[in-house]
């Protein structure tokens, strides 16, 4: 009797004892699942702004080049309608001047002629004095047709020595022969700025 008693007690603390650690490895499963749905959901969280970042500066690099393209194709109609000569060029001085002043992610506005001579720029002092004949960009429109934009790797610029990005287009003569390219430079250090903020 006395041994069925101890038996019965020690049946009865072995199961009181199950029954807490099941209950305990419970608690800490739901809490486990818990804190990975947190953590999930935090991951979630960020990857939504991270690709909501990543496309806000997909967007600005995009509207700078769409910008900087629509003043080329400008520069492009006007040289093509009034031509290219050294009179017309320098006409448009006071335009080049006055449209960089307004925008101020790019460094400058220059006109090249057909030779690489520099005819024209938004930075006073360079006319006749620099020749981008060497420069990808003048290379690329010298040797292609398309009337399209290039873009064209980190290069020295030659108005100053400093890093610059450059977008630039080919106008053509009245004959429809290369006549010159229109390019816009951009400093290396707007991007790495701006995108440093982030």
């Amino acid at each position: 009797m006395a041994v069925s008693g101890s038996f019965r007690a020690l049946s009865s603390a072995a199961w009181l004892k199950a029954f807490v650690i099941a209950v305990c490895l419970t608690i800490v499963a739901l809490e486990g699942w818990r804190d990975w749905s947190e953590r999930q959901g935090e991951f979630s969280r960020i990857e939504a702004e991270m690709a909501n970042l990543a496309k806000s500066l997909t967007q600005h690099a995009e509207d700078t080049l769409e910008l900087a393209d629509a003043i080329l194709v400008d520069i492009v109609d006007r040289i093509e309608y009034d031509g290219a000569s050294a009179d017309a060029i320098t006409q448009m001085d006071g335009f080049l001047t006055e449209r960089i002043q307004t925008l101020r992610r790019f460094k400058s506005l220059t006109i090249y002629g057909e030779d690489g001579v520099l005819l024209g720029s938004s930075l006073p002092g360079h006319r006749y004095r620099v020749n981008g004949r060497d420069l990808p960009f003048f290379q690329h429109h010298g040797a292609s047709t398309s009337p399209g934009w290039f873009f064209s790797p980190l290069i020295r610029d030659p108005l100053g020595g400093d890093w610059i990005l450059t977008l630039s287009r080919r106008f053509t003569k009245p004959d429809g022969s290369f006549g010159g390219v229109v390019v816009a430079s951009i400093p290396h250090l707007y991007f790495s700025t701006f995108f440093g903020r982030f």
